[in-house]
């Protein structure tokens, strides 16, 4: 599950930001981060006088639950790079790159359907796939799954425990 954040100004612009808890990774639950969350709220409706980086301090001394302060961290930069007109990538260096490469997540459990979703994510452009398994069979199987070169084109692949 992900939870969206939004954090409007005095001047009514947004930024958004987003906490995607993993409880089997990390132990946080969707709850425990709704709480911290929740715990902000006072310090970011008093914000006006701190800049970023005070208010991130401020949400910490609440109630330091990385997920949830991940949240407030994109939203303040997602809002600040609308105020300014840029790309959040602009505020940080003065020479950002036009695009950034990301992989394709395949979720089907079956080979059939995983094969349709590798066709589908190369033919719009990816060059990196994310594979999901769920056993110790399908790991087994792993090298026959590579890609064919004859049949596409050279791409990557990277192999991932289902739920991880």
């Amino acid at each position: 599950m992900i939870l969206s954040v939004s954090l409007t100004d005095a001047d009514g612009v947004s930024g958004y930001g987003e906490a995607a808890p993993l409880q089997a990774y990390d132990g946080v639950s969707v709850e425990r981060v709704e709480r911290a969350l929740e715990g902000y709220t006072s310090v970011l409706t008093s914000s006006e006088s701190k800049n970023g980086a005070q208010l991130l301090d401020a949400c910490r001394d609440v109630d330091d639950v990385p997920a949830a302060l991940a949240a407030i961290d994109m939203a303040l930069w997602d809002r600040a790079g609308r105020r300014a007109g840029k790309p959040v990538a602009a505020l940080l260096t003065d020479s950002p790159a036009h695009a950034v490469p990301v992989n394709a997540t395949l979720s089907a459990l079956d080979r059939a359907g995983a094969a349709v979703q590798a066709e589908r994510a190369v033919a719009e452009g990816f060059r990196c796939l994310k594979v999901r398994w769920a056993s110790a069979m399908t790991r087994a199987a792993w090298p026959r799954c590579e890609p064919r070169p004859a049949r596409r084109p050279r791409c990557a692949w990277t192999p991932m425990a289902l739920g991880a």
